[in-house]
């Protein structure tokens, strides 16, 4: 069973994965300290630690989420940190772009990898907006095209193209999703790992995930 929410958590087979917002990663540290036992992750940036739940217990997870940060200490409990610079499993770039007056887009690229290379997603995203005589902005129907590839990657290659997808919509998606890739695929932050192409208004351009 393979579920995701919006607290970047997942299931895949028996095991959680938990993306940690920098608060959890203070929180972890601050107990760590305070018990004076070695930190079990240093302080790093939201996209670059994750716990693992490894008996996939939501129990546990529940009491994370509730703010119980000594469960960390369990032996069925790991916080993961990605050392590797230039590289991770969690990242996005996104961008408004005015393209003419009164009317604009919102453009996005990110790559989910949970699971060490067990599964990813590489996603493109477009959405439309128009400003209204107030000077507020609304979403706004329009022609849009999106398409994503991907390349390189820390670890190995995975290259696919999902060809240019053309619709009258306010919004519009793109997604190249892999399960079971072998190796221990990264995005890399020199842009090789996800491109997306957007179709706006009689324009096109890319935008690579770089960092």
């Amino acid at each position: 069973m393979t579920l995701i929410n919006k607290l970047g958590e997942v299931k895949i087979g028996t095991t959680i994965i938990k993306q940690l917002t920098t608060q959890q990663i203070n929180d972890i540290n601050a107990l760590a300290q305070k018990s004076g036992q070695k930190n079990k992750v240093a302080l790093v940036p939201l996209d670059d630690a994750y716990l693992t739940i490894n008996d996939g217990d939501f129990n546990t997870l529940i009491a994370f989420n509730e703010g119980d940060v000594s469960v960390v200490n369990n032996d069925n409990v790991t916080v993961v940190q990605d050392s590797n610079v230039g590289c991770r499993y969690f990242k996005s770039k996104k961008k408004y772009i005015k393209y003419t007056a009164g009317k604009k887009v919102w453009v996005k690229v990110k790559f989910d990898n949970v699971g060490g290379g067990l599964y990813f997603k590489a996603k493109a995203k477009i959405k439309s907006f128009k400003q209204k005589s107030n000077g507020h902005w609304k979403r706004y129907r329009t022609s849009l095209g999106v398409q994503v590839a991907t390349d390189y990657f820390c670890g190995g290659f995975y290259q696919v193209t999902k060809s240019m997808k053309r619709k009258r919509r306010k919004k519009l998606k793109r997604t190249i999703t892999r399960v079971g890739v072998s190796g221990n695929l990264k995005a890399r932050s020199d842009g090789e790992s996800v491109i997306g192409g957007f179709e706006y208004g009689g324009k096109s351009g890319i935008m690579r995930l770089t960092w």
